[in-house]
């Protein structure tokens, strides 16, 4: 959880967030050497989530980990994950909310626009993240997208929940015996 879409006095507490330039989240992760090709997946349940477009949850493999520290860095990452929710809320949009992004040296790349309809509580996600070599593929509910990244030394591969979300994330695997 990070944040909340309510304390009952219809307040919003946010908490980190998914910006053009900057990011906050929190995370449940393992370190893996970037050397190693992997998946890792996992089924999410939303509890709740603002309609806002700097929310976001699902997978992450991150180069970097910060702990209850601020520290305005660059870092890459991909994520599986739901981002710019309140364009899927806007039925008046054209675009929807992305299915998968990426943070290459510190500019946000954009998946897919395919997620059409408002998050609600109770809607589920089903995201991996395959990594073979500097290729991650991530997919959001069967939607994939493709990004290219070099890291090295030790990545973190989880979950993550940045501003107004809530999740559970259930059916976590993680396979370290990908070839392709």
């Amino acid at each position: 959880r990070a944040g909340s879409t309510s304390d009952g006095t219809s307040a919003v507490t946010s908490v980190g967030k998914i910006a053009s330039t900057s990011d906050g989240l929190a995370m449940y992760f393992r370190p893996v050497d970037a050397g190693m090709n992997f998946e890792i997946s996992g089924d999410i349940t939303v509890l709740q989530a603002a309609a806002n477009n700097q929310v976001a949850f699902g997978a992450i493999v991150s180069d970097m980990v910060k702990i209850d520290t601020y520290v305005g860095e660059y870092y890459s990452y991909v994520a599986a994950s739901p981002l710019r929710l309140a364009r899927a809320a806007d039925t008046d949009s054209s675009t929807g909310a992305n299915s998968g992004y990426a943070r290459i040296d510190g500019v946000l790349t954009y998946g897919p626009e395919n997620i059409l309809e408002k998050v609600n509580p109770g809607d589920k996600f089903s995201v991996s993240i395959k990594k073979v070599g500097n290729k991650f593929t991530t997919s959001v509910n069967g939607t994939e997208a493709t990004f290219t990244l070099d890291m090295a030394g030790t990545v973190y591969a989880g979950f993550f929940v940045s501003r107004c979300a809530e999740i559970n994330v259930d059916n976590i695997k993680f396979n370290n015996e990908v070839t392709e």
